[in-house]
């Protein structure tokens, strides 16, 4: 008899063969999630504009792109920084550039050639891989819930198909969460897998994941405080076992011992002191005394908020997130609606309570939530069920915790999108795997086709441009204030004039002063050292404070504060003293919103020949370049005349718009010359992409370049620059003497002191 073989060469038996044909299946099924993931965020980024249109990057995206491409070309991060906070410099570890140091390490260990694929171009295409490789550690969570493979991967193809968890990721934009939501999804899943079953391994994991996601985003030490909350929930009702102290051990002390192991954010920001590592002290303490002395539950209570206050008093202060704290207060004081008159609000929430600080609206609501929220109703109600049994420490407890949390944090500033998008997902894989109920089979199946169909449906919504709220309400079109970006109050040509000014006229070491916005991209794209920069987890935070309260005092404080930083250039942008709408102006921040012909951002506007210790070197439609002077220097050259063509910058236009009153002279009556401002951002826009359409030629692209230039028109009537426009269309389309009369037109509108009801 012929002896077995042995159990390593055993075949294997129908079991292990239907293992590995699941396993094989499962990793299918999830590439081809992950590819789905990939191009519906190709497609969002096409409809955004793709690479001929997305432009450069801007604000905190170019501020950590310079960053990258410094390490992909080889250099290391300049410590300190004496260009981004000139003259004093800024630290990069202060902030958590992990992101910049996995890109920029990347392109260089792969030997890209910058020939074939451009640093940026790498970037965009880098960025919607990294974040969407989340669904890894989302199939390990939805399987740790409830041992499903099945829904598993149904909660995976939810998040890849998912609006909100998409279009945050695209490749326009560089944000922290590209980097640290998978991390936090990891953190996640070896967090889940120790509350299920206790194991050291997985906790220890949980803290190691937990350490890098602290160093990839500071809003990760929110969350630290949302999960403290969850565990202090535990020790009061369910005592110091239910606290599970070894777990929160190994989630502090990893953090904490690298805050002392080197230079990082976590020790810029003294982590040992802060809020979470001051919580996670006093439950650890209180839940061990507890197993000890076992306290009451009002004690435990009691514990935990005394020892916190007593650390919390004796210990250094860490770095403050006040101006975080204050703008959610003053959120919460009024309900959030920004009120009107900014003195009712401090300077902090003046400038945080904007753009992606919003509250999301009930239109963004509906299109971002209102099916992953139905995809996870389900799973919600059967995971709220087992809560009542599993008990308070349970991963279900967790899970509704972190759902409820992270909606709640969405609500108080919608560029958290990205947290309840993965949660809504991970419930989504639970209402798939719903028991039956009293359905039974067909039940279950029902309800399964109906999850796929809304699946369906939110893939394609993903991939398609969604039509705007007014479209679908049958609104007329949103007038210009609301299709202007609030932080590029200008066309993109006016930007490249700009930096070709100063690469052309300024020195490499030339410190410029610009606000917070657009300093990052003159730091990445024109190489000019910025006193100013958009990282406020910092001093910069005071220092912006400082800019704005001086540009809108006198000539002679803004000068000073010019002076005091080094500057040699000031740009100045015609928004700053034009706009007065809470969300992103400098009078509404500076509570300047009342007129004042005597502060100097008035003076510099509309008044450049008057200035005293500032001379125009240069301007466009949108931008104004200031030499700084002081007695030290030699006389300078007589500054250029004001450009006519360029009407935002023209004090007699901007009286027409004021009925006929001096913009400098006409104390608080002169209106809100905002709408001049918007006016003109828009139809100068259309003139740029009339010109464009001008210069392909074709008869389709000619008459589509004449209603650009008509709507122009429309828009800014009295502006001679669309007029110029519109005789050069009219010359290509062979109309000579209608040609001439526009730029008849034109001369009569650049004339000096225009009569009130003179343009037709």
């Amino acid at each position: 008899m012929t002896p077995p073989p042995p159990a390593s060469r055993r075949p294997p038996g129908p079991k292990g063969i239907r293992l590995a044909a699941a396993a094989v299946a499962t990793t299918l099924a999830i590439v081809g999630i992950y590819a789905f993931g990939l191009y519906a965020r190709q497609v969002r980024y096409e409809i955004a504009g793709g690479d001929g249109l997305v432009g450069s990057f801007w604000m905190e995206s170019a501020q950590r792109f310079r960053y990258v491409r410094i390490l992909a070309e080889g250099g290391s991060l300049p410590i300190p920084d004496r260009r981004m906070e000139a003259p004093d410099g800024y630290d990069p570890r202060a902030d958590t550039v992990l992101q910049e140091r996995l890109y920029g390490w990347s392109y260089r260990a792969l030997g890209i050639d910058p020939a074939d694929v451009p640093v940026e171009k790498y970037v965009r295409r880098l960025t919607p891989a990294v974040c969407l490789m989340a669904i890894f550690p989302l199939l390990g969570v939805i399987g740790v819930l409830c041992d499903r493979r099945g829904a598993a991967l149904f909660g995976c193809l939810a998040y890849a198909a998912s609006l909100p968890a998409t279009e945050r990721a695209v490749g326009q934009v560089i944000y922290r969460e590209h980097v640290a939501i998978p991390l936090l999804g990891f953190h996640l899943f070896f967090l889940f897998s120790a509350l299920r079953w206790g194991r050291r391994r997985d906790a220890a994991l949980a803290g190691g994941f937990l350490l890098l996601a602290l160093l990839s985003w500071k809003v990760i030490s929110f969350y630290f405080l949302i999960l403290l909350g969850f565990f202090a929930l535990a020790l009061v009702r369910g005592g110091g076992t239910a606290a599970r102290p070894g777990l929160l051990a190994a989630l502090w002390i990893p953090p904490l011992v690298a805050s002392f192991a080197w230079t990082s954010p976590l020790s810029v920001d003294l982590f040992p002191t802060s809020a979470p590592s001051v919580l996670a002290a006093a439950l650890l303490a209180v839940s061990l005394a507890d197993r000890r002395a076992g306290l009451p539950r009002w004690g435990r209570l009691v514990a935990v908020v005394a020892l916190s206050a007593a650390l919390h008093a004796i210990l250094p202060q860490a770095r403050s997130y006040d101006h975080a704290w204050a703008t959610l207060l003053a959120k919460a004081r009024f309900l959030g609606v920004k009120p009107g008159d900014p003195a009712l609000l401090d300077f902090h929430s003046r400038h945080f309570w904007s753009g992606n600080y919003e509250s999301p609206s009930l239109w963004l609501f509906v299109r971002d939530f209102a099916l992953p929220l139905l995809l996870a109703l389900p799973g919600i109600v059967w995971l709220a069920r087992r809560v009542r049994g599993d008990g308070m420490a349970s991963p279900a407890a967790l899970a509704l915790w972190l759902l409820s949390a992270f909606s709640a944090a969405w609500l108080a500033a919608y560029k958290l999108q990205a947290l309840p998008a993965l949660m809504l997902a991970v419930f989504a894989g639970l209402s798939w795997a719903a028991p039956r109920g009293r359905a039974g089979a067909w039940g279950q199946w029902a309800r399964r086709g109906l999850l796929g169909a809304l699946v369906g449906v939110m893939a394609a919504g993903t991939v398609a441009e969604l039509p705007e709220p007014d479209a679908i309400l049958g609104r007329r079109p949103r007038p210009p204030e609301t299709r202007v970006p609030l932080t590029q109050v200008h066309t993109g040509d006016a930007l490249g004039e700009l930096a070709a000014w100063l690469r052309a006229r300024t020195a490499p070491d030339d410190v410029v002063l610009a606000d917070f916005v657009l300093s990052p991209w003159l730091l990445a794209y024109v190489d000019r050292p910025t006193v100013m920069h958009c990282f406020f987890e910092s001093p910069m935070v005071e220092r912006h404070r400082e800019y704005t309260l001086a540009l809108f005092d006198s000539e002679e404080r803004f000068a000073a504060f010019a002076r005091s930083h080094r500057a040699r250039w000031v740009v100045q942008q015609a928004h700053q003293a034009l706009r007065v709408d809470p969300e992103m102006s400098y009078r509404y921040v500076a509570d300047a919103v009342r007129w004042d012909p005597s502060t100097a951002a008035a003076r510099l506007h509309f008044d450049p020949e008057g200035a005293r210790w500032f001379r125009l070197a240069w301007q466009n439609d949108f931008f104004r370049i200031y030499e700084v002077l002081d007695e030290a220097r030699p006389a300078p050259e007589p500054a250029p005349s004001p450009d006519p063509l360029h009407v935002l910058w023209s004090r007699d236009w901007m009286s027409r718009r004021c009925g006929g009153l001096d913009p400098l002279a006409a104390g608080g009556r002169c209106p809100d010359l905002a709408g001049a401002l918007y006016d003109v951002v828009w139809a100068r826009g259309q003139v740029t992409v009339a010109r464009a359409l001008l210069s392909d030629g074709r008869p389709e692209a000619l008459r589509l370049s004449g209603a650009r230039l008509g709507e122009a028109a429309r828009a800014v009537p009295d502006d001679p620059g669309i007029a110029i426009a519109t005789a050069d269309w009219l010359e290509r389309m062979g109309s000579h003497p209608e040609a001439e009369r526009h730029r008849e037109r034109a001369r009569v509108l650049m004339g000096a002191r225009v009569p009130e009801g003179a343009i037709p």
